[in-house]
């Protein structure tokens, strides 16, 4: 059966990364979940679990804030559903003391986070074929596996992200689903993509951005007919800020978030 590993990680671009990894090593269907906070992931595991899914690896941020790392940690290590659960975490601290106390706890591993995408890959793909393959773990029911997802379509999008690592990022994902991606930095330099290309066919739109933002730009093309129907997809860290002045969009990620799921929702959309 397909693994199923679930992924607590309270840094954006360092959860998009490992998501990116996962793919490029064909691996995306095993990542089952991802979250951003402890609460929701522990959550996820003992919800999945007490309805016989169980996740088979966990990778867990100790860097969350206020302890929520730690405290998952050991929330799972008291279940008796769950205290043989594969558990691995990370770090950008190293120090013996933050180590000792992850092993006290009942960690199985713990390795330096890699942000670095080559080393990340290579990290990452050790990580996977010991605890997926050459590891063995006691017998917990497993899920059937998925059906094979419908072909996808592939398009032109147009990705308007001032982060350089978040754009990076985004493009090398929605490009390795087939897509052509066309960069902007700012929604000026996006009108002007908008206006000289007919072909793209949906928007990738950061909220905060310099120059003009998420807000004025989709209020400049709901002005021009041939641009007012284009889906936009908005992605944005400042949830509450856009939350409470929303932008007309056809979906909404707040970061971090899914790139699975960010690139379904893309592709429902006609990309």
């Amino acid at each position: 059966m397909s693994p199923r590993i679930v992924l607590v990680e309270g840094t954006p671009d360092f959860a998009i990364l490992i998501e990116g990894v996962f793919r490029r090593l064909g691996r995306e269907d095993q990542l089952a979940a991802i979250f951003r906070d402890g609460p929701s992931g522990a959550d996820w595991i003992f919800r999945e679990t007490a309805a016989g899914r169980p996740p088979t690896l966990v990778l867990l941020d100790l860097d969350l804030a206020d302890d929520e790392g730690f405290r998952v940690l050991r929330r799972i290590r008291r279940s008796p559903d769950l205290g043989t659960l594969p558990v691995v975490v990370f770090s950008d601290a190293g120090d013996d003391a933050l180590i000792l106390r992850a092993y006290e706890l009942g960690a199985n591993s713990f390795i330096a986070k890699a942000h670095d995408p080559g080393e990340a890959l290579d990290a990452y793909r050790r990580l996977l074929e010991y605890w997926t393959r050459s590891n063995v773990g006691p017998d917990l029911p497993r899920p059937p596996a998925a059906a094979a997802p419908p072909p996808r379509r592939t398009g032109r999008v147009l990705l308007v992200e001032d982060d350089v690592a978040m754009l990076d990022a985004l493009a090398s994902a929605i490009g390795d689903r087939g897509h052509t991606v066309v960069r902007a930095r700012d929604g000026r330099e996006a009108l002007a993509c908008l206006q000289a290309d007919p072909a793209i066919r949906l928007i990738v739109l950061d909220a905060v951005l310099p120059v003009m933002d998420g807000w004025a730009l989709r209020e400049a093309m709901k002005a021009d007919p041939r641009l007012a129907s284009l889906p936009v997809v908005v992605i944005t860290a400042y949830e509450k800020q856009v939350r409470e002045r929303p932008i007309d969009s056809a979906a909404f990620f707040a970061k971090p978030f899914s790139v699975e799921a960010f690139l379904t929702s893309l592709e429902r959309l006609g990309a």
